[in-house]
């Protein structure tokens, strides 16, 4: 198997545009592996040439190919080739996200003694590439990003949020739009960014909601109770208040539906709790009743905010919950006895009525994330170690639907937590590993455990640096 030929080692020492190693396609035309197939079938690829995922080694944005080879997409700061853009600064990749057939990197250069912070004086360079074939289609600087930073909308187009107040739009063909006074909240859908107004002095300002288009703004048809939201395809969902108490508004341009919350006590707060899934949004109220909302069917359901009975929460957590893709809850909990240390990620199909274990309990766990594609669950287990030198030993489960927990591909040697992506399809899991020489990418498929060593960073890498091709 071939990690990296001499064709590719080349595209590293040539400018990113020369590096496309197909003949430019139509943007966003990702290809699909055919049935049976899966996206890290690097033996025997149905397409070689296909992009599987794109990752950083330090300065440089790359694509892992099916064949095994890597090929440089961008460098950051390559046009600072005589000088630095501010004087001993340090370049690392914030972001890099698919969406839409487009892959969008945020890098900054900092001085090391602030390299880590959010804030402080730094450059920021955004590239934009085609997911297909690893063209740039365009670069641009930017002042300061928040941490959130950049939306990627489903027409590839970006909102980016600046730390100063107020936003760029930039539509996609890489022309950029200043929005003075406004901050984005999710990512454009039809050229269309929900944003609010940005406000120094509180009291003097509100901070309204509105959608801004290229024509202009127009206010929401009611205003959030909070400054938060949930984003269900080109929908945006909110709580407002009105005199009979809080409301749930499905709103896009143009259109607008509200739902009211059963059972929910009068004067009682309701908040977003999580990322909306599978065209289901949580909520939680201030009375600890979490509230599943359903935006096709204006359906509320709801379900008690502590541990199911036999469960406790994980240490020092309240009971939390969250949406998988599919929609349905699950939650991190741990064994009901007080003296119990295992832990484990339990799923609920029925809206909290009953959970199931997915994968296998983790002694002395201590915190639990997972993520799901297309009938698996990647779970990250971080736990307490008695390792001097592995304190918090994370522990990747790659467990597929109807397949036994004993047959889940396991991986030990995660560099850290939130370091790892599951594709697509379900059957490939990239990771972060510590390195002699520094931090290594792999890939691991779930069905045979084979392993790809894809590469090492000299610097540790950011939490959201791997990013399949498919746009997950």
């Amino acid at each position: 198997m071939r990690l990296r030929t001499t064709a590719s080692v080349a595209c590293f020492m040539v400018l990113a545009a020369a590096c496309s190693r197909r003949a430019p396609a139509p943007v966003g035309e990702v290809p699909t592996p055919p049935a049976g197939a899966t996206v890290c079938d690097f033996d025997a690829p149905p397409d070689p040439d296909a992009i599987v995922l794109f990752t950083v080694f330090d300065r440089d944005l790359v694509a892992l190919h099916a064949d095994s080879e890597v090929a440089r997409v961008h460098t950051f700061g390559a046009r600072y080739v005589e000088a630095p853009p501010i004087a001993g600064c340090v370049w690392s990749v914030l972001s890099v996200t698919v969406r839409a057939g487009r892959v969008a990197a945020l890098a900054r250069c900092a001085p090391p003694e602030i390299r880590h912070a959010v804030d402080g004086e730094a450059h920021y360079e955004l590239v934009v590439a085609d997911a297909a074939d690893g063209r740039v289609l365009y670069e641009t600087e930017t002042v300061q990003p928040t941490k959130v930073g950049v939306f990627l909308g489903d027409d590839g187009s970006l909102a980016v949020d600046l730390a100063a107040g107020g936003s760029l739009f930039i539509d996609p063909s890489g022309h950029a739009t200043a929005i003075d006074g406004w901050r984005p909240h999710a990512a454009p859908s039809q050229q269309a960014v929900a944003v609010s107004r940005t406000c120094a002095d509180t009291t003097a300002c509100r901070p309204d909601w509105a959608w801004w288009t290229p024509s202009g703004v127009r206010p929401l048809s009611s205003q959030p109770a909070y400054d938060e939201a949930a984003w269900v395809g080109d929908r945006l969902v909110y709580v407002a208040e009105d005199v009979a108490g809080a409301l749930i508004v499905t709103e896009q341009p143009g259109a607008r539906a509200v739902a009211r919350v059963p059972g929910l006590a009068v004067g009682a707060m309701l908040r977003v709790a999580g990322a909306a899934r599978a065209g289901r949004v949580l909520f939680r109220s201030s009375d600890d009743v979490f509230y599943v909302f359903d935006v096709t069917a204006q359906r509320v359901t709801h379900f008690g905010a502590s541990a199911p009975a036999g469960y406790r929460p994980m240490p020092n957590q309240d009971f939390i919950a969250w949406l998988d893709e599919d929609g349905n809850l699950v939650a991190p909990l741990r064994d009901g006895a007080e003296t119990g240390t295992n832990g484990g990620l339990y799923r609920s199909t029925d809206d909290g009525a009953t959970w199931h274990l997915v994968g296998r309990l983790v002694e002395d766990a201590l915190a639990i994330v997972s993520w799901r594609r297309a009938g698996a669950d990647l779970v990250e287990s971080v736990s307490f170690g008695r390792d001097a030198f592995n304190p918090w030993p994370v522990l990747l489960q790659v467990v597929r639907d109807g397949e036994p927990a004993a047959s889940a591909l396991e991986r030990t040697d995660a560099a850290g937590p939130l370091q790892a992506s599951l594709s697509g399809d379900g059957r490939c899991v990239a990771h972060w590993t510590r390195a002699a020489d520094g931090h290594g990418l792999v890939v691991a498929r779930a069905h045979d455990e084979r392993v790809l060593q894809v590469g090492t960073a000299r610097e540790p890498a950011a939490f959201d640096s791997i990013a399949w091709a498919d746009g997950v």
